[in-house]
Protein backbone atom coordinates (compact mmCIF):
# COMPACT_ATOMS: atom_id res chain seq x y z
CA UNK A 1 0.00 0.00 0.00
CA UNK A 2 3.20 2.28 0.64
CA UNK A 3 3.60 3.12 -3.27
CA UNK A 4 -0.29 3.83 -3.46
CA UNK A 5 -0.22 6.32 -0.68
CA UNK A 6 2.99 7.73 -1.77
CA UNK A 7 1.37 8.26 -5.44
CA UNK A 8 -1.32 10.14 -4.00
CA UNK A 9 0.13 12.46 -2.41
CA UNK A 10 2.84 13.18 -5.23
CA UNK A 11 0.08 13.79 -7.27
CA UNK A 12 -2.49 15.48 -5.20
CA UNK A 13 0.98 18.13 -4.42
CA UNK A 14 1.49 18.47 -7.95
CA UNK A 15 -2.22 19.13 -8.87
CA UNK A 16 -2.12 22.07 -6.33
CA UNK A 17 1.35 23.26 -7.45
CA UNK A 18 -0.18 23.32 -11.16
CA UNK A 19 -2.98 25.33 -9.92
CA UNK A 20 -0.91 27.93 -8.25
CA UNK A 21 2.17 28.36 -10.70
CA UNK A 22 0.48 27.60 -14.05
CA UNK A 23 3.16 26.17 -16.50
CA UNK A 24 3.33 28.85 -19.73
CA UNK A 25 1.10 27.62 -23.04
CA UNK A 26 4.32 27.50 -24.92
CA UNK A 27 5.99 24.93 -22.29
CA UNK A 28 7.38 21.81 -24.30
CA UNK A 29 7.27 19.02 -22.73
CA UNK A 30 10.05 16.67 -23.67
CA UNK A 31 9.70 12.65 -23.89
CA UNK A 32 5.88 12.72 -24.92
CA UNK A 33 6.53 10.08 -27.34
CA UNK A 34 7.89 7.63 -25.12
CA UNK A 35 5.25 4.84 -24.79
CA UNK A 36 7.02 2.04 -23.67
CA UNK A 37 10.13 1.78 -21.10
CA UNK A 38 13.56 1.69 -22.78
CA UNK A 39 14.42 -1.21 -19.74
CA UNK A 40 10.99 -2.75 -18.74
CA UNK A 41 10.87 -3.85 -15.08
CA UNK A 42 8.86 -6.42 -13.06
CA UNK A 43 7.52 -5.74 -9.43
CA UNK A 44 10.54 -2.63 -9.12
CA UNK A 45 10.03 0.71 -7.87
CA UNK A 46 12.56 3.13 -7.64
CA UNK A 47 12.45 5.94 -5.07
CA UNK A 48 14.99 8.83 -5.74
CA UNK A 49 15.83 9.91 -2.25
CA UNK A 50 17.81 12.77 -1.32
CA UNK A 51 18.45 16.01 0.37
CA UNK A 52 17.94 19.11 -1.65
CA UNK A 53 20.19 20.69 -4.28
CA UNK A 54 22.03 17.57 -5.07
CA UNK A 55 20.86 16.35 -8.68
CA UNK A 56 17.88 14.67 -7.82
CA UNK A 57 15.76 15.94 -10.47
CA UNK A 58 18.44 14.86 -12.98
CA UNK A 59 18.50 11.31 -11.40
CA UNK A 60 14.92 11.51 -11.44
CA UNK A 61 14.53 12.37 -15.29
CA UNK A 62 16.73 9.44 -16.50
CA UNK A 63 15.08 6.98 -14.37
CA UNK A 64 11.89 7.89 -15.51
CA UNK A 65 13.37 8.09 -19.14
CA UNK A 66 14.53 4.75 -18.35
CA UNK A 67 11.76 3.23 -17.04
CA UNK A 68 8.38 4.43 -17.00
CA UNK A 69 5.86 3.29 -19.46
CA UNK A 70 4.71 6.89 -20.76
CA UNK A 71 5.96 10.06 -19.92
CA UNK A 72 3.89 12.87 -20.84
CA UNK A 73 1.22 15.48 -19.92
CA UNK A 74 1.58 16.33 -15.98
CA UNK A 75 -0.99 14.76 -14.98
CA UNK A 76 0.07 11.29 -16.20
CA UNK A 77 0.46 8.78 -13.23
CA UNK A 78 4.10 7.17 -12.32
CA UNK A 79 3.87 3.94 -12.03
CA UNK A 80 7.42 2.84 -11.45
CA UNK A 81 9.95 5.86 -10.43
CA UNK A 82 9.05 8.27 -7.92
CA UNK A 83 11.00 11.37 -6.48
CA UNK A 84 11.21 12.49 -2.18
CA UNK A 85 12.95 13.99 -0.21
CA UNK A 86 11.38 12.68 2.57
CA UNK A 87 13.54 9.88 4.34
CA UNK A 88 11.10 9.13 6.89
CA UNK A 89 8.07 8.09 4.35
CA UNK A 90 10.09 5.18 3.40
CA UNK A 91 11.41 3.05 6.57
CA UNK A 92 9.77 -0.58 6.22
CA UNK A 93 9.20 0.08 2.46
CA UNK A 94 11.07 -2.71 2.28
CA UNK A 95 8.68 -5.29 4.06
CA UNK A 96 5.81 -4.41 1.22
CA UNK A 97 8.03 -4.31 -1.65
CA UNK A 98 11.26 -5.94 -1.37
CA UNK A 99 12.33 -5.02 -4.62
CA UNK A 100 12.54 -1.29 -4.19
CA UNK A 101 16.03 0.79 -5.37
CA UNK A 102 16.57 3.33 -3.19
CA UNK A 103 18.50 6.12 -5.58
CA UNK A 104 20.27 8.26 -3.06
CA UNK A 105 22.59 11.37 -4.96
CA UNK A 106 24.88 13.69 -2.49
CA UNK A 107 27.26 16.38 -3.09
CA UNK A 108 29.78 18.71 -2.06
CA UNK A 109 28.28 20.13 0.67
CA UNK A 110 29.41 23.13 0.34
CA UNK A 111 28.73 23.00 -3.75
CA UNK A 112 24.96 22.59 -1.73
CA UNK A 113 24.90 25.33 0.13
CA UNK A 114 26.16 27.65 -2.63
CA UNK A 115 23.10 26.41 -4.99
CA UNK A 116 20.56 27.46 -1.98
CA UNK A 117 22.43 30.68 -1.21
CA UNK A 118 21.66 30.89 -5.06
CA UNK A 119 17.84 30.58 -4.96
CA UNK A 120 17.57 32.07 -1.26
CA UNK A 121 20.05 33.89 -0.01
CA UNK A 122 20.87 34.79 3.85
CA UNK A 123 19.90 37.87 5.16
CA UNK A 124 22.51 37.06 8.26
CA UNK A 125 25.63 34.92 8.66
CA UNK A 126 23.57 32.89 11.09
CA UNK A 127 21.01 32.10 8.49
CA UNK A 128 23.82 30.87 6.64
CA UNK A 129 24.48 28.38 9.13
CA UNK A 130 21.72 27.43 9.82
CA UNK A 131 21.55 26.01 6.45
CA UNK A 132 25.03 24.18 6.98
CA UNK A 133 23.36 22.60 10.05
CA UNK A 134 20.32 21.16 7.90
CA UNK A 135 22.80 19.68 5.41
CA UNK A 136 24.65 18.26 8.37
CA UNK A 137 21.64 17.06 9.72
CA UNK A 138 20.43 15.69 6.18
CA UNK A 139 23.71 13.56 5.74
CA UNK A 140 23.53 12.39 9.60
CA UNK A 141 19.74 10.52 8.62
CA UNK A 142 21.25 9.29 4.98
CA UNK A 143 24.12 7.71 6.37
CA UNK A 144 21.27 6.29 9.12
CA UNK A 145 19.01 5.46 6.43
CA UNK A 146 21.87 3.56 4.18
CA UNK A 147 22.75 1.36 7.66
CA UNK A 148 19.12 0.13 7.98
CA UNK A 149 18.66 -1.01 4.41
CA UNK A 150 20.60 -3.95 2.14
CA UNK A 151 22.98 -2.56 -0.11
CA UNK A 152 21.53 -4.38 -2.88
CA UNK A 153 18.13 -1.94 -2.65
CA UNK A 154 20.43 1.52 -2.62
CA UNK A 155 22.82 3.22 -5.17
CA UNK A 156 24.69 6.17 -3.66
CA UNK A 157 25.89 8.76 -6.65
CA UNK A 158 27.95 11.35 -6.58
CA UNK A 159 26.68 14.53 -8.28
CA UNK A 160 30.14 15.68 -9.60
CA UNK A 161 30.48 11.98 -11.28
CA UNK A 162 26.71 11.86 -12.66
CA UNK A 163 26.85 15.44 -13.31
CA UNK A 164 29.89 15.28 -15.56
CA UNK A 165 28.65 11.66 -17.51
CA UNK A 166 25.38 10.14 -17.17
CA UNK A 167 26.85 6.58 -17.99
CA UNK A 168 28.00 6.48 -14.34
CA UNK A 169 24.45 6.83 -13.31
CA UNK A 170 23.13 4.24 -15.90
CA UNK A 171 25.99 1.94 -14.91
CA UNK A 172 25.26 1.54 -12.00
CA UNK A 173 21.54 0.82 -12.42
CA UNK A 174 22.87 -1.90 -15.00
CA UNK A 175 24.70 -3.09 -12.18
CA UNK A 176 21.88 -2.94 -9.13
CA UNK A 177 19.08 -3.90 -11.60
CA UNK A 178 21.10 -6.77 -13.85
CA UNK A 179 19.79 -4.59 -17.00
CA UNK A 180 21.48 -3.95 -19.70
CA UNK A 181 21.22 -0.42 -21.20
CA UNK A 182 22.99 0.09 -24.76
CA UNK A 183 25.71 2.42 -25.92
CA UNK A 184 23.19 4.29 -27.90
CA UNK A 185 20.72 4.78 -25.32
CA UNK A 186 23.44 6.07 -23.24
CA UNK A 187 25.20 8.27 -25.35
CA UNK A 188 21.34 9.63 -26.16
CA UNK A 189 20.68 9.93 -22.43
CA UNK A 190 23.52 12.03 -22.43
CA UNK A 191 22.21 14.22 -25.08
CA UNK A 192 18.82 14.65 -23.84
CA UNK A 193 19.80 15.03 -20.05
CA UNK A 194 23.34 17.60 -20.60
CA UNK A 195 23.52 20.56 -19.15
CA UNK A 196 22.14 22.90 -21.86
CA UNK A 197 19.09 20.64 -22.55
CA UNK A 198 17.74 20.89 -18.76
CA UNK A 199 18.99 24.84 -18.86
CA UNK A 200 16.69 25.61 -22.22
CA UNK A 201 14.09 23.46 -20.04
CA UNK A 202 13.95 24.79 -16.79
CA UNK A 203 14.18 28.72 -18.65
CA UNK A 204 10.94 28.12 -19.83
CA UNK A 205 9.50 27.55 -16.94
CA UNK A 206 11.24 31.39 -15.95
CA UNK A 207 10.41 31.07 -12.23
CA UNK A 208 11.09 28.86 -9.37
CA UNK A 209 8.08 28.64 -8.17
CA UNK A 210 6.79 27.24 -11.34
CA UNK A 211 7.02 23.74 -11.41
CA UNK A 212 6.44 20.76 -13.90
CA UNK A 213 5.29 18.07 -11.62
CA UNK A 214 6.14 15.60 -13.81
CA UNK A 215 9.64 15.88 -14.89
CA UNK A 216 9.98 17.58 -11.40
CA UNK A 217 11.72 20.62 -12.44
CA UNK A 218 11.44 24.56 -11.68
CA UNK A 219 12.22 27.48 -13.32
CA UNK A 220 15.43 29.07 -12.31
CA UNK A 221 16.57 25.78 -11.86
CA UNK A 222 20.04 25.31 -12.56
CA UNK A 223 22.79 28.00 -12.23
CA UNK A 224 23.61 30.01 -15.67
CA UNK A 225 27.33 30.13 -14.21
CA UNK A 226 28.35 28.38 -10.96
CA UNK A 227 28.69 30.38 -7.91
CA UNK A 228 31.70 29.95 -5.32
CA UNK A 229 30.75 30.45 -2.23
CA UNK A 230 33.99 31.64 -1.22
CA UNK A 231 33.40 34.88 -2.87
CA UNK A 232 30.04 35.79 -0.82
CA UNK A 233 31.22 35.19 2.59
CA UNK A 234 34.28 35.81 4.39
CA UNK A 235 37.39 33.37 4.66
CA UNK A 236 37.12 32.34 8.14
CA UNK A 237 33.67 31.25 7.81
CA UNK A 238 34.34 29.37 4.98
CA UNK A 239 36.76 27.54 6.16
CA UNK A 240 34.53 26.89 9.55
CA UNK A 241 31.75 25.55 7.49
CA UNK A 242 34.76 23.38 5.47
CA UNK A 243 35.37 21.91 8.83
CA UNK A 244 32.06 21.88 9.96
CA UNK A 245 31.20 19.41 6.40
CA UNK A 246 34.30 17.49 7.09
CA UNK A 247 32.23 13.99 8.21
CA UNK A 248 30.39 14.84 4.76
CA UNK A 249 33.13 14.68 2.69
CA UNK A 250 34.75 11.81 4.38
CA UNK A 251 31.23 9.86 3.21
CA UNK A 252 31.34 11.08 0.16
CA UNK A 253 34.73 9.85 -0.85
CA UNK A 254 34.19 6.46 0.07
CA UNK A 255 31.13 6.42 -2.74
CA UNK A 256 32.77 4.34 -5.31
Amino acid sequence: MFHKSIYAVFILGSVFLFSINKIPQNYTYPFRDIKKPIVPLKDTKIIILSTYRVGSTLAYMVAQYLFESEIGPWDSRCKVVAKSHNFYAFKGALKTHPKTLFVIPVRDPMNTLSSMERLHPSKTPSRTQQKAQDILNDYKTIVNFTRSIPSKNIILCRYEDFTRDLRSLVEKFEEKLHITVSENEKAKINILFSRCAMQKLSDQLTLFSRFDPVLAIHGNHIAKEPRDLAQTISEDFYNDLKQKFQPIYEFIEKIK
